[in-house]
């Protein structure tokens, strides 16, 4: 590629179907992050969204690193450094080298507003997956924007056969995974053309032909296509009989063979496939009892006939149950401003608030006082503690030195893991755990929100 810091932007990806396995090996340097972690991440499935570390290392002092891991398809994966992030296209057996520029001064705002990381391919060749990609997608927007009148407004779609063209013709290395890509990309671009048609869309892309669970472009299509389909596209089942099947039922045999009567729900395989996603939304809709959406999600963990499905109920079942009260905390790993490291057991004994907070969000520092007050209320029963990043670190000694504060400060270093494994993503935020280590309240009610009614009840 011929930028020299990109953006490449989040879509993660597996390939349909297994070539052969090969260590892939990542390589390369980092400015202003050395000591720091870098890590490799993607999703284990594309309903759930659940992801996983794939391999991770430490920057030395000169901020290079080095990992491989054993790739077998085509995937895309994120790169993470603090709370900063990109993504590339990596494949089997290949070499890839990045040059990667990390701005600490974007830390806590790149976390929030999804700052990318920027970064650049050193020697890449034209013929990369990652190369290819680009090209297409800059041919893609001129081609939509020169024809957006003919395409969307006079519904001139047969238009995408040149655009299919030319994107044949980018393809030097006659790269599959690259075809299979412009192939979905394409489809979508005809379903939101042709949204009163969808039955030709769907046996274009999905009639007689394996589900592909590990190729994100299909994959991102079939979640587009069928997007809450069973409560809103179906025209099989009315909304309480929907209602009853999935509340006033032990198992979802009458809800399957209901929808047996939707063209495009006769496939086994898809119409259980759509279930698990449905599920999901019924878990968060005031209609459908979650304890029964948890039973359902239960039975196709364990007796679905198709191994993926078991899979993706046990990652929707974790998915939605993370964080909920009664599930323990995930560990966390901070540091206090001694530099000693602090972890959830250090805190068990006694309940534990955390408060997840920047000197720079003048709501969030409003409620200090109120937590200080709190922790002096109930010293004997609770640990207040308030997490920031680094950034500020000298301004913070300074505060605390000014206020003798009572509660705790600690600091969530770039490499730590505990907003991604608590999932913070505004702040203020706080969450409260009781005595052994378990989730009462999360999100938990800050102070001028009647937050200390709750701790009354609570220690009452």
């Amino acid at each position: 590629m011929s930028r020299k810091f990109l953006f490449v932007f989040c879509a993660l990806s597996f390939f349909a179907f297994d070539l052969f396995s090969a260590n892939t090996q990542f390589s390369g340097v980092v400015e202003n992050a050395s000591g720091y972690t870098i890590r490799l991440k993607s999703f284990t499935d594309y309903i759930s969204y659940q992801d996983t570390i794939l391999a991770e290392a430490k920057l030395d002092e000169q901020g290079v690193f080095n990992f491989q891991l054993a790739i077998d398809y085509p995937r895309i994966v994120t790169l993470k450094l603090g709370f900063q992030t990109a993504s590339l296209y990596v494949e089997p057996g290949k070499k890839y080298n990045l040059k990667i520029l990390y701005n600490p001064e974007n830390e806590q705002i790149s976390y929030l507003a999804n700052y990318p990381l920027l970064f650049e391919f050193i020697d890449l060749p034209k013929s990369d997956l990652n190369s290819l990609i680009s090209e297409f997608n800059i041919l893609s927007d001129k081609f939509l924007v020169r024809n957006f009148d003919r395409i969307y407004r006079h519904k001139q779609t047969h238009l995408l056969d040149s655009l299919d063209f030319e994107a044949y013709s980018i393809n030097r290395g006659g790269t599959v995974y690259f075809d299979e890509l412009v192939k979905y990309r394409l489809a979508d671009i005809l379903l939101s053309v042709k949204k009163k048609d969808i039955e030709t869309v769907f046996f274009t892309v999905f009639g007689n032909k394996p589900i592909r669970y590990n190729h994100y472009e299909y994959m991102d299509f079939f979640n587009a296509f069928f997007h809450k389909y069973i409560q809103t596209k179906t025209n099989v089942l009315r909304p309480d009989e929907l209602r009853s099947l999935v509340n006033d039922q032990d198992n979802l045999d009458g809800l399957s063979s209901a929808l047996k009567r939707d063209l495009l729900l006769m496939d086994n395989q898809i119409r259980e496939l759509v279930i698990l996603r449905d599920l999901y939304y019924f878990f968060y809709d005031f209609d459908f009892r979650p304890v029964k959406v948890l039973q359902h999600l239960r039975n196709l963990s364990k007796n679905s006939v198709y191994p993926e499905h078991r899979k993706i109920a046990k990652n929707l079942i974790k998915r939605i149950t993370v964080l909920q009260p009664g599930s323990p905390i995930p560990d966390f790993n901070l540091t206090d401003l001694a530099g000693l490291q602090k972890t959830n057991k250090d805190y068990k004994g006694k309940y534990l608030l955390m408060n997840f907070w920047e000197l720079d969000c003048s709501d969030c520092f409003e409620n200090i006082d109120s937590l200080e007050y709190l922790q002096k209320k109930y010293a004997d029963r609770l640990n207040v503690i308030s997490v920031s990043s680094h950034k500020y670190i000298s301004d913070l000694k300074r505060i605390i030195g000014e206020n003798n504060f009572s509660m705790s400060f600690l600091l969530a270093l770039p490499d730590n893991r505990v907003y991604d494994d608590l999932k913070v993503r505004t702040l203020p935020a706080a969450i409260l755990v009781n005595d052994k280590g378990e989730i009462v309240l999360y999100p938990a009610i800050l102070p001028g929100r009647g937050f200390q009614n709750t701790f009354k009840s609570v220690f009452k």
